[in-house]
């Protein structure tokens, strides 16, 4: 699994390392377990852009004021604490 992470501000990105991506894939399972939520405030833009490809399989998720993740093609979103880290390892 590879997972990139793009700031969309600065146009910073990173290629997570392999200890970041397994920290990264056990927060995702783990909010994935949780109800999601369905809409966003219209007035938000997207501060920084993931991807995560595993083999052919591509997806896009995008990360809302470091907390709310959201994955456009479901159009679900969960709180992600973990994407505070994420943004500070990408802007580093």
């Amino acid at each position: 699994m590879k997972v990139k992470a793009e700031d969309l501000g600065t146009g910073r990105s990173l290629n997570l390392s392999a200890d970041q991506t397994s920290m990264f894939s056990k927060e995702l399972a783990l909010i994935k377990k949780r109800p999601p939520f369905r809409k966003l405030p219209p007035t938000l833009a997207p501060d920084t852009r993931i991807t995560v490809s595993d083999g052919k399989k591509k997806t896009e998720y995008e990360l809302y004021n470091r907390f709310l993740l959201y994955e456009p093609k479901s159009k679900k979103g969960w709180f992600f604490y973990f994407g505070v880290l994420l943004s500070l390892w990408v802007n580093k």
